[in-house]
């Protein structure tokens, strides 16, 4: 299908089409597919004051599920909710989807995530949102590293409500995503929360009992007296030790260069915590660590919330690089 011809189609169709894509079973992403979908950008990018917050929601929410961000796309789609009035014509699962797809796709667009959450604490009752859009709408500001702390404030009894209905991955997200942001919310992270925890004890991923490690260790820094289960609390260390370490090229760089100048260093470096420091080199008869912080903790010259937590658990031993 040519240019001129797609040029024809409305915002409704152009949504329509894009989001066939992204439902999909099989999309060839590496040649013809990508291609597709960045013409498919460029067609709809004038037409983004015609979308409407369902159209928005659907092109937004398959590029990212598709692994194919477009840089312009996303900004542009962002400046064009930003320049509206109000939300009032979003539907909760319009609201996740889109700050779901910013994440997902790595693009921060701080102005649209300002925007969403003053939307959302004016909203006061959130009794519409269901557990997956809670947890997706706090996963996204955790994982792109924007905490606002009267969204999170203002989540918290919302979340509590619907604790019985939330499946393992949302419980896990919901305690990753508050440790981040440290924003402790006695309402939400008391003994039923941990009984929540307790009831789904065999159901989690091994992302998910990773997160809920970190959420313990934010607990423990809080000197909250909040523990797991000892049996669950185990499962959750196990996970995150287990966890490979994934070096980038940066990190390898910087290994090599304090190696060559005589350093004596031991990589990936696991402390008492469980985390895994990229080094650990020995500087006047002490022991440091340093981290190596390449593109991929960062959006948008910001660090990502995992930068950001591990950054705060780790911070007694490290030097940052």
């Amino acid at each position: 299908m040519s240019l001129p011809i797609l040029s024809e189609f409305d915002a409704r169709c152009l949504s329509n089409l894009i989001n066939s894509f992204g439902h999909a079973e099989y999309i060839p992403m590496v040649n013809d597919g990508r291609k597709i979908l960045d013409i498919l950008a460029v067609v709809a990018m004038p037409k983004l004051k015609h979308f409407n917050s369902q159209d928005l929601s659907n092109m937004l929410w398959s590029y990212a599920k598709l692994e194919s961000s477009n840089l312009l796309l996303f900004k542009a789609a962002g400046d064009s909710i930003v320049d509206m009035n109000d939300l009032s014509e979003f539907k909760p699962q319009e609201l996740s989807n889109i700050i779901w797809a910013y994440a997902t796709a790595g693009e921060s667009h701080p102005w649209l995530f300002s925007k969403f959450a003053d939307h959302i604490v004016a909203m006061k009752d959130l009794q519409h949102f269901k557990p997956q859009e809670l947890s997706n709408f706090l996963w996204a500001y955790a994982t792109v590293g924007i905490i606002d702390q009267h969204l999170f404030t203002s989540f918290a009894p919302a979340v509590s409500s619907v604790l019985g209905q939330c499946n393992s991955q949302n419980v896990a997200i919901i305690a990753w995503a508050y440790a981040v942001a440290n924003v402790n919310e006695p309402l939400l992270f008391n003994s039923d929360f941990v009984a929540a925890l307790q009831a789904k004890a065999n159901d989690f991923s091994s992302d998910g009992y990773s997160q809920l490690h970190q959420w313990q260790l934010w607990q423990d820094e809080l000197k909250s007296g909040i523990n797991l289960p000892p049996a669950l609390r185990k499962k959750c260390r196990q996970a995150f030790d287990l966890r490979l370490p994934q070096p980038s090229n940066f990190q390898d760089d910087v290994i090599f260069e304090l190696s060559s100048i005589g350093m004596s260093l031991e990589e990936e470096f696991l402390i008492s915590s469980g985390y895994r420091l990229d080094a650990l080199v020995e500087v006047n008869g002490e022991k440091v660590g340093i981290e190596v912080d390449g593109p991929l903790h960062f959006i948008n010259r910001e660090a990502t919330g995992r930068t950001i937590l591990k950054r705060r658990q780790v911070k007694n031993w490290m030097i940052f690089v």
